[in-house]
């Protein structure tokens, strides 16, 4: 399953390269209409904090994008378990999620009332107090909204002027799986990931894993992927749209390319294997791990 995804996570690196445009970089902000968090990044000490309160810690994320919204819908449920003597120091959990809007919260069955939302999500976390939570399991269930990111990190929206097409890619390095989904959002603190994500029947959506099941629902395509190994959560993946793609294969594992159709008539599918199988025989022999 590791090699899986590492090779799939190189085909996404190489996919964006060649398809999509230089977005521009810079900090999130909250939309328009959000509330103002008190800070735009996870502090060290928060980070160390929260990793000594949860562990094994698993993610089931079901997105819906579209042609025409400016905005995502998503919904997630989130598995953790709460160390002994995990509030200490805290008297709450801190859930990263920056930009959205909550529309429903239930915590460990218990459905929290809009006012309670409104007081424990600031528009950048959820601060969830340690009366709601139990010492070891405990299940997190959010519904909400969010925008398209204009900046390139988070889950950004692009229209091809060429030809119109739509375009959706994320990019989450360093702290930008927030701009996503409600999400532990720090390297330690690694879980798998189990990703549906439902779009228009033309697209073709790409995981960080392979595909596990297509189904139909409601007018649109529902693409299921296998569920991840433990990984940080700035690795987390996903690229929708018309994609135009080219598959190949290394050693038995398969690859593939993907590349707004404007730009395919640009793109040497052939060049881009042969230099991906390269670095996969390089780094292979020289970490003695089959990537």
């Amino acid at each position: 399953m590791k090699k899986n995804l590492s090779v799939l996570v190189s085909s996404l690196s190489i996919s964006l390269l060649a398809a999509c445009s230089s977005a521009p970089k810079s900090e999130p902000t909250i939309a328009q209409g959000g509330q103002t968090g008190k800070s735009s990044m996870l502090t060290r000490e928060a980070a160390m904090f929260r990793s000594r309160q949860i562990h094994k810690i698993a993610y089931q994320v079901w997105l819906k994008v579209d042609e025409t919204s400016e905005e995502f819908q998503g919904r997630t449920r989130t598995t953790f378990d709460v160390r002994e003597h995990a509030f200490q120091s805290l008297n709450h959990l801190r859930v990263d999620f920056t930009g959205g809007k909550i529309t429903s919260l239930v915590l460990n069955g218990t459905t929290w009332m809009p006012e309670k939302i409104a007081k424990a999500y600031n528009g950048e976390w959820i601060q969830i107090p340690k009366g709601d939570l139990a010492t070891g399991p405990n299940r997190l269930e959010i519904a909400y909204t969010h925008p398209y990111s204009q900046s390139g990190n988070g889950f950004y929206r692009f229209k091809d002027p060429e030809d119109g097409a739509v375009y959706l890619h994320t990019d989450l390095e360093p702290y930008y799986a927030n701009l996503v989904l409600p999400v532990f959002d720090q390297p330690d603190l690694k879980a798998t990931f189990d990703v549906t994500v439902q779009a228009p029947n033309e697209w073709t959506i790409v995981g960080n894993m392979p595909l596990r099941e297509k189904t139909k629902v409601d007018g649109d395509t529902a693409w299921s992927f296998s569920q991840s190994p433990l990984m940080s959560t700035y690795l987390f993946a996903v690229m929708a749209g018309p994609w135009k793609m080219w598959k190949s294969d290394f050693k038995g594992m398969p690859l593939a390319l993907y590349a707004r159709k404007s730009l395919a008539k640009y793109v040497d599918a052939n060049d881009w294997f042969k230099v991906t199988r390269t670095g996969l025989d390089f780094f292979s022999d020289y970490f003695g791990y089959a990537y």
